[in-house]
């Protein structure tokens, strides 16, 4: 009764013990019949059995070694695999991580091995003989056991990875705790690309409750367990959500490494991933256009320009084009790059319709723009006159600043601006003199110093008027004064400045200072180019004026900062495109542009070239053109006393006084300014009583052997070629041509002599423990080859 009830108990453990039993009891009902039977067949024999069986029939039968370990091996395969049966049939417990057990590789291993070893051994067994089975079943025991494990291997790696997005994805969809029941299944895995983990290609997931109730944060949470991007189509029925792998294994390499590098320190750090839509995230021929981000770093990225560090990263990476971030939602943690559109390298101004009045470039001021570029957008970027007063330009040379000059005073020009050029290089706005609306073209630093106190005259005039009625100034057209470089003015008013005797600052700089600060009112703009960012300049007040800022070429992160606030600005403006800069856009945001391109006015390139300058060109010019006064003397080598005379100078009209004016044919100036072409003798002069020319041959040599020069006695044995001495004979100074010889008695020695006149040799004998009088010649080449 006892044994009864442990039985019912420990299913088992009967059914161990039940098993033998009735083995032997069938054995010993067949005993001969089976003896026969296995003998027959190789498994038993009567030679050196490893054991007698019982009631074996003849006696002494029994099994062969290789019988008896097939029959063990598949013993234990079979407790093997009841003991997986036992496992995995088990209650679950009421651990929660007890219930997504993980399948076990080491099991079912050694069961599929010691069954297939002990099967395989036992069917060959009749056929051939022992050792041969024994082999070919280890062998293929041992195939069986390396592939079996690798593939247990990657089926345990698999459903720890589900049962890792079940555990991370049950609170959102709509559970308060993992269910007993798979939520989540994989029906599809992405092909796997070596180097590259496997990725779920389908899941399959269960929601409880409503599709409403749906927490919004369930996708971007399956995108981060996943390590992927997956998008989601709801069942109408049934609680089912199939997730769709959108970065599928037939992507390329590229896309692959830029996977891997957004999840880098670097960029977005760990745990980041990127999304690529095939559909619209790709051009018409395969390139990547756009991706987005979903980071974990929003903090990191808020309030820093750090995105457009990580964009320029994302260009060095290989990836075709140059990259911009256009979409960034910090909360959400979202960020979408999107491939720069390429900006075309030669773009023409608009042609807008030209002031035709005077009357009318006063009412037009109020909404006068001059169009400067456009960006890659094709937006179009203008310098509002009203709204920003000043315009700073830097660009290196070769860069294309001059075109964007020339663009501004054209457009200039046709907004009716009165227009003063300060060029002292003095060559690039030569064509410039007789252009509509261009007042004057200033070349000289004392011209600048009376445009400047003319300019600052009229500005406190205006000024003044605009104190006593607001309105005063509707009928005064805008002046602009062009500056080609800022710089070498600055430098130049400070020299004349200075060689008139003056001291502290330079008023023509402070009169502009002044200028720079009132001319939004006064209707005075300024153009100020430079070809570097300059500390001394790019600092305080002057800087704060200039809030129309335009860069050309790419910029360093100190000259980014300087010009424009921002430290990566102009960071990736490709190298040697002219007119490719940086400016600021509507919304006040530093942007890469492609500047207006005016051609030359005195060469076009091309017949279009000239379409274009002939249609720039105002169709009338509305105010006379100017010259300044020059002074009675050169202020470079004869200044004045007074820099107050400078700035007294008067801006005359160049009709009243064509003799000042460098483009009349009557100009007359006065003597200092020299306009004589000597050739390649310009750089010459001469000294006083003129040049002189030698009328002999002694006077010539003369000037190379002065009667001047010390006399030293020397030994004739220490004389050296080329020695200027005094002929022991004659007492004429002569060259020794070569070293002394011996002459032709033992107490003499030879010596070789050129007369410095004549050129004539002459041989003699002096005693050669004589002493001659030597002079050192300045000049070596009077000495013979």
């Amino acid at each position: 009764m006892a044994k009864t009830e442990t039985a019912q108990r420990n299913p088992v453990l009967a059914i161990i013990v039940a098993v033998p039993v009735v083995i032997a009891a069938l054995w010993l009902h067949g005993a001969a019949t089976a003896t026969a039977w296995a003998l027959n067949h190789g498994y038993f024999t009567t030679g050196h059995p490893l054991f007698s069986v019982p009631g074996a029939n003849p006696r002494g039968a029994g099994p062969t070694l290789l019988t008896v370990f097939a029959l063990a091996a598949i013993a234990l395969g079979i407790a093997a695999a009841v003991m997986i049966g036992i496992r995995m049939a088990a209650p679950v417990q009421h651990d929660p991580d007890d219930r997504r057990p993980v399948p076990p590789v080491a099991a079912p291993v050694a069961a599929a091995t010691a069954l297939t070893c002990g099967g395989l051994i036992l069917t060959l067994i009749p056929f051939i003989p022992d050792l041969i089975a024994a082999a070919v079943g280890i062998i293929t025991a041992y195939g069986v056991a390396d592939l079996l494990t690798e593939k247990l291997r990657e089926r345990r790696e698999r459903a720890r990875y589900l049962n890792e997005i079940e555990w991370a994805l049950y609170p959102y969809l709509g559970y308060e705790e993992l269910p007993r029941r798979r939520i989540v299944a994989i029906t599809e895995w992405d092909e796997e690309v070596e180097g590259q983990p496997e990725k779920p290609k389908t899941i399959l997931l269960v929601y409880r409750g409503r599709r409403e109730e749906l927490k919004p944060q369930l996708n971007q949470r399956l995108d981060d367990a996943a390590g992927s991007h997956f998008s989601l189509s709801f069942a109408t029925t049934d609680q089912l959500i199939t997730a769709t792998l959108t970065s599928p294994s037939s992507e390329s390499d590229l896309v692959r490494g830029l996977r891997e590098h957004i999840a880098s320190k670097a960029l977005f750090d760990s745990g980041a991933t990127v999304i690529i839509d095939p559909e619209h995230d790709y051009s018409g021929n395969g390139d990547l256009i756009r991706f987005t981000v979903r980071h974990k770093i929003g903090s990191a990225l808020a309030g820093t320009d750090k995105l457009r560090l990580i964009a320029r990263k994302i260009s060095d990476l290989g990836l075709p084009g140059r990259w911009r971030c256009i979409r960034n939602d910090n909360l959400s943690g979202i960020a979408t790059f999107e491939m720069r559109t390429e900006l075309p390298t030669l773009v023409y101004p608009p042609i807008r319709p030209a002031v035709t009045t005077v009357q009318e470039a006063c009412r037009r001021y109020e909404s006068a723009t001059i169009p400067l570029a456009v960006d890659e957008e094709g937006t179009l970027i203008e310098w509002n006159l009203k709204v920003n007063p000043h315009m700073l330009l830097m660009g290196p040379t070769g860069t294309g600043k001059t075109a964007v000059i020339h663009n501004a005073l054209v457009n200039g020009a046709r907004l009716g601006c009165q227009i003063f050029i300060i060029d002292f290089k003095g060559g690039e706005f030569t064509a410039f003199r007789d252009y509509p609306n261009v007042v004057s073209v200033i070349t000289e630093p004392h011209e600048a110093a009376a445009l400047v106190a003319t300019l600052h005259k009229e500005m406190r005039r205006r000024y003044n008027l605009y104190k006593r009625n607001k309105r005063s100034l509707v009928n005064e057209v805008p002046f602009m004064i062009i500056f080609d470089e800022y710089a070498e003015f600055q430098e130049a008013m400070k020299s004349l400045y200075a060689s008139t005797g003056g001291k502290g600052a330079c008023p023509t700089i402070q009169k502009f200072s002044s200028i720079l600060r009132l001319a939004r009112t006064a209707r005075l703009h300024c153009v100020a180019a430079l070809q570097r960012a300059d500390q001394k300049f790019l600092e305080g007040e002057a800087k704060d004026n200039f809030t129309m800022r335009f860069s050309l070429g790419k910029l360093s992160p100190v000259a980014a900062q300087m010009i424009h606030n921002d430290a990566n600005a102009g960071r990736t403006i490709p190298i040697g495109i002219r007119g490719r800069g940086t400016a600021l856009n509507s919304a006040g945001i530093a942007t890469e542009v492609q500047g207006f391109y005016v051609p030359d006015l005195d060469d076009p390139g091309s017949e279009e070239e000239q379409r274009i300058v002939d249609e720039l060109r105002p169709p009338v010019s509305l105010y006379d053109r100017g010259v300044i006064m020059p002074p009675d003397t050169d202020p470079i080598t004869d200044p004045v006393d007074a820099y107050a005379i400078y700035e007294a100078l008067p801006l005359l009209k160049a009709a009243d006084y064509p003799h000042f004016d460098p483009a009349s044919p009557d100009y007359d100036p006065p003597g200092w300014l020299s306009l004589v072409d000597d050739g390649v003798d310009s750089i010459y002069g001469s000294a006083p009583g003129g040049p002189r020319t030698p009328s002999s041959a002694e006077e010539l040599v003369s000037t190379y052997a002065p009667t001047d020069l010390d006399i030293r006695r020397v030994a004739i044995a220490d004389l050296d070629r080329g020695a200027y001495l005094c002929h022991p004979h004659t007492g004429d100074w002569m060259i020794l041509v070569e070293e002394p010889t011996p002459g032709e008695s033992p107490d003499t020695t030879t010596l070789l002599l050129r007369d410095i006149h004549s050129g004539e040799h002459e041989e003699t004998e002096v005693d050669s423990d004589a002493i001659v009088e030597v002079k050192d010649l300045p000049e070596s080449h009077l000495v013979a080859a």
